[in-house]
């Protein structure tokens, strides 16, 4: 719906500035806010215990996801160099994003917070240092 409202207010902005129309343009749709459900400490725990018999990365990613509050495009963009196994710390400096026709691109975060230290639990250092 938000795309478009965006196309037809362009469409309509072309308008009014070639003299064709002559309106009022309506404020955009309110986005839809839906509530995030946390998994329980036992759901948790049986995603973590069914993802080890996945081969590499998978555990690994489930358990950071599963135990930071780094958001997709920082985990795919986490780099060996960024995680410090003996401090429990990854430093988010980049983003990951999909482009239609430039496949998955690496970035800078939307803003200067997101790069931030992120503290690792005990198991995902162990992971860390399983799979270096």
């Amino acid at each position: 719906m938000m795309h478009h409202h965006r196309m037809l207010h362009e469409a309509f902005e072309h308008g009014v500035g070639w003299k064709l129309l002559v309106m009022i343009l309506p404020p955009p749709p309110s986005p839809e806010r839906r509530e995030v459900r946390a998994l329980s400490l036992d759901q948790l725990h049986a995603l973590l215990a069914a993802v080890a018999a996945f081969p590499d990365p998978y555990p690994l990613i489930v358990s950071l996801a599963a135990s930071t509050e780094m958001r997709q495009g920082e985990l795919l963009a986490l780099r060996w160099s960024e995680c410090d196994v003996g401090a429990g710390v990854a430093r988010v400096t980049r983003t990951a994003g999909r482009f239609d026709g430039a496949g998955i691109v690496d970035g800078d975060p939307k803003t200067y917070r997101s790069r931030r230290p992120v503290r690792l639990s005990a198991d995902t250092c162990e992971l860390l240092a399983a799979t270096a």
